[in-house]
């Protein structure tokens, strides 16, 4: 079958398969071979240095072994030193006269690969390495934690669904263009970079492709192979734990998911108010006023000193109950839109790339894929069962926030939360929260959690029976908070010029200097880069005039530098 031979459509739910797979594989396949007609194909790795040394150069070096180390071998020397000075001011000439948003870009690029980042690794090899970040994976995927086994209790439908599929030619052609760029690919090997340039050519066959995925409830079996790349987090390199698990999806699979995405949200289980994540206008910096509002108001009007418990759920997305979200999405949802999203996540298989290394695939009984579109969105309906099990009255949209902020007592950004509460009503909401991990079956992290309270009479506070750290201070998505819930300028001060000073002093380290870049580029990197770090979280805090004055001292040490 050949993509221009696909206007005769299957009749039976295994021939769509196959014509889904072989439809799906002639798309590639076009790909791949315009891309060998117009960029070639490399056969074998090329030498990184070859035009790096010149006649001269060699000549030098075979002069230089001949003599082994006489005097020609300094000539060698100087002229690595006179090459690396030419190129250099190649370089520089090329940022300075190109784009300035492609220079910071370029140079962003350099410090991000300068930085060390840990990779996991056994003293056996990458092999064992792998194998063994493979197993850890399947045992926080194998829904242990559920009270019974995971199943679909979904009805069948009769295949194929006749409602029409709302994704069109244009809606394609505006997903590859908005699509970011220069992101790992996954088993197809294709970015989004290759697909933009033939956006119109692939409109029409993708449309087809995604018209048949929506009718049957079926996905190419490529599209769900994921592939695990573990990014460090924090702790120790040697456990597996702190590496978070993040997927390298199909291309394709990425297009459709960005089509049915606004659909989804739109049409899909409506969250609580006190959701923040993931959703418009209500980013970090909306978020975290929001929670100092509500306590300035309990205190306020009420008098009541909150008591502030930020907790943390162990592997969020990996041991989430798909099952659960799927019920709780039918009614809102058109069956093919919920029969993809069942094929997409419940039929998907996963392997880790480690240091050249693959493991085994497996197949994950739990969780959403960390890096596909739908996941954050899926996770939210998921976990927002918790705020309406932790309200104790239910909160009308035009409620005024007088009245509201006594019953908002529980705010969350995606899986990070933080209960607000008073001391006995905070006993029962951590009870409350023990009792729904253990039902839905995730389970929290206490040894993460950190409780503010700066009452005279401390009490300590549990869960599973093991006694949560309490602290002065605490910063909640990416803001300080003080007790009681009261922004912490000074310690956002310390912590944004900490950030500001550590980039401009990683500047040197790959090349960037006043000897080197114009004033101008320097400048444009300093505004784009390093001046944010020191700006977050100021439009939402009042400084006196020693934080003030810390912070334009950073500044000036900074243009300095420049």
């Amino acid at each position: 079958m050949s993509i221009e031979n696909n206007k005769q459509q299957p009749h039976d739910q295994q021939s769509a398969r196959d014509f889904i797979e072989k439809l799906n594989d002639d798309i590639c396949q076009a790909v791949y071979i315009s891309l060998d007609n117009i960029c070639g194909r490399i056969g074998q790795q090329t030498d990184p240095l070859k035009d790096f040394w010149t006649a001269e150069m060699r000549q030098a070096y075979e002069t230089k072994e001949y003599y082994f180390r006489k005097r020609p071998r300094a000539t060698l020397r100087r002229l690595i030193h006179q090459r690396h000075r030419e190129n250099r001011r190649r370089f520089c000439h090329q940022m300075a006269i190109g784009e300035y948003t492609k220079a910071i870009s370029k140079l962003s690029r350099i410090r991000k690969h300068r930085t060390l980042r840990p990779t996991f690794s056994t003293p056996q090899g990458p092999q064992h390495a792998v194998d063994m970040m493979a197993s850890h994976l399947e045992n926080i995927f194998s829904g242990q934690l559920l009270r019974e086994v995971q199943r679909n209790n979904i009805h069948n439908p009769i295949l194929p669904f006749e409602i029409e599929c709302p994704i069109t030619a244009e809606d394609i052609q505006e997903t590859i263009r908005n699509l970011p760029t220069k992101k790992a690919p996954g088993v197809d090997h294709l970015r989004n970079e290759i697909l933009q340039p033939i956006q119109h050519l692939l409109a029409p066959l993708l449309l087809s492709l995604f018209r048949l995925c929506w009718m049957w409830s079926y996905t190419s079996q490529s599209w769900r192979v994921a592939q695990v790349v573990p990014i460090y987090k924090k702790g120790s390199t040697n456990e597996p734990s702190n590496y978070r698990p993040i997927s390298l999806t199909f291309i394709f699979r990425k297009v459709l998911e960005r089509c049915i995405q606004y659909r989804l949200q739109t049409n899909g289980y409506p969250l609580d108010i006190a959701q923040g994540g993931f959703r418009e206008s209500r980013g970090a910096i909306d978020q975290a006023p929001c929670f100092a509002e509500i306590c300035h108001i309990l205190s306020s009007h009420y008098h009541t000193k909150p008591i502030l418990a930020f907790l943390d759920i162990k592997s969020a997305y990996d041991t989430v109950n798909r099952n659960y979200i799927w019920e709780v999405l039918q009614p809102y949802i058109s069956p093919p839109l919920l029969g993809l999203l069942h094929n997409l996540f419940d039929e998907v298989q996963i392997e880790v790339l480690l240091s050249n290394a693959t493991s085994r695939r497996f197949h994950p009984k739990t969780g959403v894929l960390q890096g596909s579109i739908l996941s954050p969105y899926l996770y939210s309906v998921y976990i927002n069962q918790l705020p309406v099990y932790l309200h104790y009255q239910a909160i009308e949209d035009d409620t005024h926030h007088l009245y509201s902020a006594p019953l908002l007592n529980c705010l969350f950004y995606a899986d990070d939360m933080v209960l607000i509460a008073n001391r006995s009503t905070m006993v029962d909401l951590l009870r409350k929260c023990e009792e729904h991990s253990i039902q839905m079956g995730y389970r929290w992290n206490p040894s993460k959690c950190d409780i503010l309270d700066n009452q005279p009479q401390t009490i300590e506070y549990a869960i599973y029976g093991q006694v949560l750290p309490q602290a002065t201070t605490f910063t909640y998505i990416g803001i300080p908070f003080k007790p009681d819930g009261h922004l912490d300028p000074e310690k956002l001060v310390q912590s944004n010029i900490f950030k500001a000073m550590s980039t401009m002093n990683v500047l040197p380290s790959i090349g960037v200097s006043p000897s080197g870049f114009s004033k101008f580029l320097w400048s444009r990197f300093y505004a784009q880069i390093v001046r944010p770090q020191m700006e977050y979280g100021i439009a939402i805090n009042c400084f006196n005039h020693t934080q003030l004055k810390s912070l334009e001292e950073t500044q000036d040490k900074c243009i300095c530098k420049i």
